[in-house]
C-alpha cells in the first residue's frame, strides 16, 4: 500500500507545504506555517498507520487510521485557507494546494470504501 497515490499525494503535499511555509513572514511561520508542516506530516503518518494496519489484517484499525488521516488534512486545509486570506499565498497556488487536497480526500475516501468491502 506504500506505492498508493494516495502516499505519492501525501508526499507531494508535504514537500509544498515546507516549501510554501519557508516564505512566511516570522511571525506567522509560527502558527500558520508550522500547522501546514505539521499537519501536513500527521496526514502521512496516518497513512503509513492505516497500510501497516490493513497489510495486518487489522480493518477496523486501518479505518481509524484513514479517519485520522482525513482529519489531518481538513485542519491542514483550514490553515491553508487562513494563510490565503492572510495574503501569504496567491490565488493561484491556493487553487493548486486546494486540487491536491480533494485529490486526496478522494484517495483516502476510496481506500476507506475499500477496507468497508
Amino acid at each position: 500500500m506504500i506505492d498508493s497515490p494516495a502516499f505519492a499525494r501525501a508526499w507531494d503535499l508535504a514537500k509544498r507545504s515546507v516549501l510554501l511555509v519557508e516564505r512566511f513572514p516570522r511571525h506567522r511561520r509560527a502558527v500558520l506555517g508550522r500547522r501546514l508542516e505539521e499537519q501536513s506530516l500527521t496526514l502521512h503518518e496516518a497513512l503509513s498507520r492505516a497500510a501497516r494496519a490493513s497489510s495486518g489484517g487489522d480493518r477496523q484499525a486501518a479505518l481509524q487510521a484513514l479517519a485520522d488521516a482525513d482529519v489531518a488534512l481538513m485542519t491542514w486545509g483550514f490553515a491553508l485557507r487562513l494563510s490565503a486570506d492572510c495574503g501569504l499565498v496567491s490565488v493561484g497556488e491556493q487553487g493548486e494546494l486546494a486540487r491536491l487536497q480533494t485529490e486526496l480526500g478522494r484517495l483516502i475516501g476510496g481506500w476507506a470504501k475499500k477496507l468497508r468491502g
